[in-house]
């Protein structure tokens, strides 16, 4: 694959890129499926996948605390409400930042991702609400 080099020459990418560095295509990238049909509290395997809430009733997508359940910073775990219960998130010890101080899904078939961008700070991005 050729890239734009420093003066905009076409380079390869293996010269030009270090080889602990990956490129993304523009392909889609695929995520594992962890369906939920209440209330859950994420665990380390769910790192990178997206987490389906599929409830009739309002439930709760809880971020454990560090001490309990250490993700990595960077870490991003997708969300998606596919039932009629509004997801609620919520988070223990640590801090959820979002727009508005938003902590709730906007309804049935909303998305969004939630990332770690601290030791002790998550941010919740998507289609939320307050």
């Amino acid at each position: 694959m050729l890239i734009p080099g420093p003066n905009n020459e076409l380079v390869s990418q293996s010269s030009y890129i270090p080889s602990n560095y990956s490129v993304l295509s523009s392909t889609s990238i695929l995520t594992s499926i962890n369906n939920q049909s209440s209330s859950y509290t994420l665990v380390l395997d769910d790192a990178g996948k997206t987490i389906t809430m599929n409830s009739g009733s309002n439930n709760t997508l809880v971020i454990p605390s560090s001490a309990s359940v250490n993700f990595s910073v960077g870490t991003q775990i997708g969300w998606i409400q596919l039932g009629a219960g509004q997801t609620s998130f919520s988070i223990v010890q640590n801090e959820l930042l979002s727009r508005g101080s938003a902590s709730k899904s906007t309804g049935q078939y909303s998305m969004g991702v939630i990332t770690k961008i601290s030791d002790t700070k998550w941010l919740l991005t998507g289609d939320i609400t307050s």
